[in-house]
């Protein structure tokens, strides 16, 4: 497995101790390395179903704070552009947040974990991110009209393209 930043060889979880360091890791870290990411998506577990109920609690604990860690980013991004007039900077933006998005998905290829608490955490991230996008495009759009700034209607027209989910 690769290493992460700090030197130590990053492997995929199995034990419920292993899953909370992966999961400290990710919400400490300013911006949990790629490989976190990786060996949690390979990640295993073999516990009771009282464990297993702890580790999903756990897991929503850790998407939400990665979720509300990387819209914190977003915005203050989001808000330096509008500030210095950067438009086309933004389209770069709101690609990193899909990006950081898809990276916390990670959980759906859990297979240990039930379906139908995968589907149900991943409609609740979808819904949660979707509303957040759209709110943020459509006051974009009343920005550019109220101002009438064509660099970000521009700017809108290339973000619009960018799909935050791909089903």
């Amino acid at each position: 497995m690769r290493e992460h930043d700090t030197g130590a060889a990053v492997s995929p979880p199995s034990s419920y101790q292993d899953w909370l360091d992966c999961f400290e890791r990710m919400r400490k870290e300013p911006f949990s390395a790629v490989q976190d990411f990786e060996a949690a998506a390979a990640g295993t577990f073999q516990g009771t179903p009282a464990m297993t109920a702890a580790l999903e609690r756990q897991l929503i604990d850790t998407v939400n704070a990665l979720l509300d860690r990387y819209t914190r980013r977003f915005i203050r991004h989001l808000n330096g552009c509008l500030a210095d007039g950067a438009y086309e900077q933004l389209d770069l933006y709101f690609r990193r947040l899909r990006n950081d998005v898809r990276r916390v998905l990670f959980f759906r290829s859990l297979s240990f974990l039930p379906e139908d608490f995968r589907t149900e955490l991943y409609g609740g991230v979808k819904k949660q991110m979707e509303d957040f996008w759209q709110e943020t495009v459509g006051f974009l759009r009343q920005q550019s009209l109220e101002a009438v700034l064509s660099e970000l209607e521009d700017a809108l027209l290339v973000i619009r393209r960018i799909k935050l989910f791909t089903e």
